[in-house]
């Protein structure tokens, strides 16, 4: 289990798009809250209730972040001008 969450941990890190950590955020800590509902299901049912709604209102910002990212890449993005790349400049060096 260990090398498991390390893995992912890893795999998480590699990412360089943060707009993908955060998504991968959002839905892991969603799914960890229905755990821990679960669990509290057998302490307190109000409590439950909760951690569940919690983890519930972290899926819907994972859904309308996932929907507005996918509208503004797809309407916005391709209208914005393209970066300049700077220029290379000539070697002044004599030989």
């Amino acid at each position: 289990m260990f090398e498991f969450t390390k893995s992912i941990l890893a795999l998480w890190n590699s990412e360089k798009n943060q707009r993908l950590k955060l998504q991968y955020a959002y839905i892991m800590l969603a799914i960890i809250g229905l755990a821990v509902a679960g669990l509290l299901t057998l302490f307190n049912a109000s409590s439950a209730h909760l951690a569940a709604s919690a983890s519930g209102i972290l899926f819907v910002t994972f859904l309308v972040n996932s929907v507005a990212w996918g509208i503004i890449e797809a309407f916005v993005t391709p209208k914005l001008p393209k970066e300049a790349g700077t220029p290379a400049k000539k070697s002044t060096r004599k030989k």
